[in-house]
């Protein structure tokens, strides 16, 4: 029987670090018999909005189109469905899910959602967390919400402190969404897992107490090439998956950043309230202008909180001796406030000058919507969305719910970063005359890696035609969404070199394809190559 481990985090801590290395170790985990799931490269957030509550949602699902309940149960029954299919073509092997938003459902009924997804696949299932001490893990999660838009002071969590049950407390501020203000309970509640014996409760209740295992988190070996270790620990297997690449250890910004955001959030919410609306890249670039060096705020200030949820980490300890170190309180300090901005920073001023940038990018969303209802309304889709005939017929299903996420989604095509307006007409387009090679010469070449990237494809390699591009030679495997019929119809064409590298050997499928790569006369007789994704675009 294929065993699944399913890694939860807890939320963000170390956990990206984690899901890295073993995206990186993925050859050699295939080796040892640990296949990742297909859900994601890394994280597999798709699992997460499948099982949330319906009435519930977060973020994530609000952004990528899943709020609807239908869109959800639509992606549940996918989901479920690559889970199934994923087991039974890797059985007797152990199968990796890894989501740190997991973590964070807070209820019992979403956990049991998520046990009958698995419980289809396998019987056997094992939920792997790491934890922190408490007032770490408050100060982290806080720390990630101001920077992601939350306006209440850490002092109503501190405040907590006081109720009979923290978990019950904290989920008390959960009710209130409101997505045009950014008011979700992930950014502005609470976190309510810190208190790990509830969480601890909480899961073993759907699991069984005996499938549930809690791991210290140690930001800085997760950050070192000795990370692997812990990869094999964590999923209980006895092989050696080589060192990881290292990283830099994560640091939490300075107190005083984290109180000029919060005053800018409150200007935000106003903003957000007459109509303006701004997206999560242009909210990251303004917290990053507004970020200040310092020191970061001590969870030795948060003592109140330790005082009242160590005392219930004896029972985790006795069951999880090696959490006995980490979870150990932090030497108490002066009691937390909030730090006082410097250098006369006002968030109103800022928001004044940073107002154009949203003001354009509202006007271009309307623009947008207006579109799409009328569209709606004459009972279809905008036209520059719409499929053609031929591809209608040539798609996959697959590939046609890609291509809709994509075209109605926030990774559609826009025009809100460049100084040049892509919407204007310009000057019709010249192609650029492919050059005429000498014999023996293949010119420069690019050598490339897919799989499932069928809706990037064209754009990729007619735009790195026209700058110049000669040649291409594409390596694919496992594909499902039609990648590798795209690139045999290019080869036919005469446009790309397409081999099928399903059959890999080796540490990677990347690392594969450019052995095999340098035996092909198409790089043995290159003036030059370069070995990139369908994601980088070359700039000259």
């Amino acid at each position: 029987m294929t065993r699944i481990v399913l890694h939860i985090g807890i939320t963000s801590l170390g956990t990206p670090r984690l899901q890295a290395v073993m995206d990186e170790k993925r050859g050699a985990l295939e080796k040892a018999g640990v296949m990742l799931a297909g859900l994601g490269r890394q994280n597999h957030t798709k699992l997460y909005m499948a099982v949330a509550e319906p009435g519930h949602v977060d973020p994530l699902r609000a952004a990528r189109g899943f709020g609807p309940k239908a869109a959800q149960a639509k992606l549940l029954q996918r989901v479920t469905q690559q889970i199934i299919t994923d087991v039974k073509t890797h059985e007797g092997h152990t199968y990796v899910l890894t989501c740190h938003q997991l973590s964070t459902l807070p209820n019992a009924s979403e956990i049991k959602r998520l046990h009958a997804v698995l419980s289809k696949a396998s019987g056997e299932i094992e939920v792997v967390a790491h934890v922190d001490a408490p007032a770490r893990m408050l100060l982290a999660h806080y720390s990630e919400q101001t920077l992601d838009g939350r306006r209440e002071g850490l002092e109503r969590d501190i405040a907590l402190a006081d109720a009979d049950r923290w978990r019950s407390a904290a989920l008390k501020h959960w009710g209130k969404i409101d997505p045009a203000t950014h008011h979700f309970p992930e950014v502005q509640a609470p976190p309510h897992w810190i208190d790990l014996a509830g969480f601890f409760d909480l899961w073993a209740g759907v699991f069984g107490a005996e499938n549930i295992r809690l791991r210290p988190l140690d930001p800085e070996g997760f950050a070192s090439e000795q990370a692997t270790d812990e990869i094999t620990e964590m999923l209980g297997i006895d092989a050696n998956i080589g060192k990881a690449t290292p990283a830099p250890v994560p640091a939490l910004p300075s107190a005083e950043t984290l109180a000029r955001a919060r005053e800018l959030n409150f200007v935000f919410e106003r903003l957000l309230r007459k109509g303006r609306i701004i997206p999560k890249q242009l909210w990251n670039k303004f917290m990053s202008e507004i970020a200040m060096p310092g020191p970061p705020i001590d969870p030795g200030a948060l003592h109140t909180v330790t005082d009242a949820l160590t005392p219930k980490l004896t029972s985790l300890i006795d069951r999880f001796p090696d959490l006995a170190d980490r979870l150990a309180p932090p030497a108490p300090t002066a009691p937390y406030e909030e730090a006082q901005t410097t250098q006369g920073y006002r968030a109103t001023q800022y928001a004044a000058a940073a107002l154009p940038r949203i003001d354009k990018f509202t006007a271009q969303v309307r623009r947008k919507r207006e579109e799409a209802a009328k569209a709606r309304a004459n009972g279809g889709l905008p036209e520059d969305i719409k499929l053609t005939p031929v591809a209608e017929k040539l798609f996959s299903p697959r590939a046609k719910e890609n291509y809709h996420n994509l075209s109605t989604g926030r990774f559609a095509p826009h025009n809100k970063i460049g100084r040049v307006n892509e919407e204007e007409i310009a000057a019709a387009f010249i192609e650029e005359p492919l050059r005429d090679l000498p014999l023996g010469n293949t010119g420069r070449v690019i050598v490339g890696c897919m799989k499932n990237e069928a809706p990037y494809i064209v754009e990729w390699i007619a735009y790195h035609r026209m700058i110049g591009v000669d040649n291409f030679l594409i390596y694919t495997n496992d594909c499902t969404d039609g990648t590798a019929e795209i690139l045999d119809r290019l080869q036919e064409m005469g446009v790309v070199q397409h081999r099928d590298n399903t059959q890999w050997k080796g540490n990677s499928p990347q690392q594969s394809a450019l052995n095999k790569s340098l035996k092909e006369p198409l790089i043995q007789t290159a003036e030059w190559v370069i070995h990139i994704d369908v994601d980088e675009f070359m700039n000259i």
